[in-house]
Parts: structure tokens; sequence; C-alpha cells
């Protein structure tokens, strides 16, 4: 596992090597709890897999790259027993989860990040059909790297787990993602991921479950 996560520092590193407070962003990353952070590396794998597949330039994959490395990077500022909590969440207590998108995208604002990046990390749990989070935005109004992220981090969460439900086998994963294609992912992603998954049959799933 130590191995993994250097790997994944040295390539958030490398990809956030133009910014002047690399090391204070990076120092701000590690104190994410363990199971957001190995979350993270899973969702850039995903993410790059997703972006091979639709031959995004290499400077724009970069870009997202490194968001989906820093999409929760906000939950450094949510109390560790909301994060923790094996029960369900009030809605109070949802709310305050929820900001996490807003005080990440405000931090990476600090660190006078690029305005992409701010605005992809801000709008990560929106919905395709603008039923999500923070602003209720749809279809192309989202950030394409929100979008892209939203398909990697739902597919992460429901193939790890969560400190309240058990993982889902790969059936069940895919048949959620068809089922949430339109409302909550955007269709076109959801069916370039998923035809990767079937062309390369393991691909990036298994790389996804390589860091656990």
């Amino acid at each position: 596992m130590f191995k993994e996560e250097q790997q994944a520092i040295s390539q958030v590193k490398q990809l956030i090597n133009a910014t002047s407070a690399k090391y204070e962003l990076i120092e701000l990353f590690l104190q994410l709890d363990t199971y957001t952070r190995f979350h993270c590396y899973r969702v850039k794998e995903i993410v790059q897999t997703i972006g091979n597949f639709l031959n995004l330039q290499e400077r724009q994959l970069e870009g997202i790259l490194l968001t989906a490395f820093l999409h929760d990077i906000g939950k450094v500022a949510i109390p560790q027993k909301l994060l923790n909590k094996t029960a369900q969440l009030s809605e109070q207590e949802l709310q305050h989860v929820r900001m996490h998108a807003k005080i990440g995208a405000d931090m990476c604002e600090v660190f006078q990040l690029s305005s992409h990046l701010i605005d992809a990390i801000r709008c990560h749990h929106e919905y395709f059909n603008g039923a999500g989070y923070p602003f209720g935005l749809s279809a192309s109004a989202i950030p394409l790297a929100s979008r892209i992220i939203s398909v990697a981090d739902a597919l992460d969460v429901m193939l790890s787990g969560r400190r309240y439900s058990k993982p889902r086998t790969l059936a069940e994963a895919v048949n959620s993602m068809i089922c949430n294609s339109g409302s909550q992912f955007d269709p076109i992603l959801v069916n370039s991921l998923l035809i990767t998954i079937g062309e390369r049959k393991t691909g990036a799933l298994k790389t996804c479950s390589e860091i656990d």
C-alpha cells in the first residue's frame, strides 16, 4: 500500500508542479483520511481510462486528472465523526458533508489553481438532469471534468463500498450506472466507460482495486 501511495503522491506533485503553493497543497491533501485519499487515487485511474477513450488532449487530461486527485480535498474541513459515521446521515449532517465541494473549490482558489479546476471541483456533484448540488446545473452547463469525475467517483464508491454499505459487484455497479445514465450521469460518458470495461475486461477496474 505504501508503494502505491508514494507513486500517487509523485503523480500529484508532477501535476501541480507549476503551482507556487505545491508543497502546501500536498500537505493539505495528506491530511485527508486514508479512505478518502485512496478513493481519490482510484477515481484518478478511472478518469484516466475515460480520458484516454475520449482521446482528450494531454494538457486537458492532465487538468482533469489533477481535479480527480483533489475533488474531495474539502473533506479535510468536515468533522471526522461525520465522515466515519456508519449509520445513515441525518438531513442536517448530509448538508454539512455536501459543503466539501464548495470548501474544496475555495481552498484551490486560495492556492491560485486554474479556474477550470476550481469550477470542476465545485460542480463534481451536479447531476446531468439538474438534480445535483450546489447549483442545480444540467447537461453541458456542468464542466466536462465534473461530469467525468462524477462517473468515476460513483463507480469507485459502488465497487469499494463505504463505511455504512458493502461493496457492489461489477455487474451491480454497471447496472446502476446504466439505470442512472441520463439522470445522474452524462450518458455519453457512461457509454464510454462501459465500452472500455467491455473491451479491456478487468482493465481500469483491476487498477482501481489494486490499491486496496
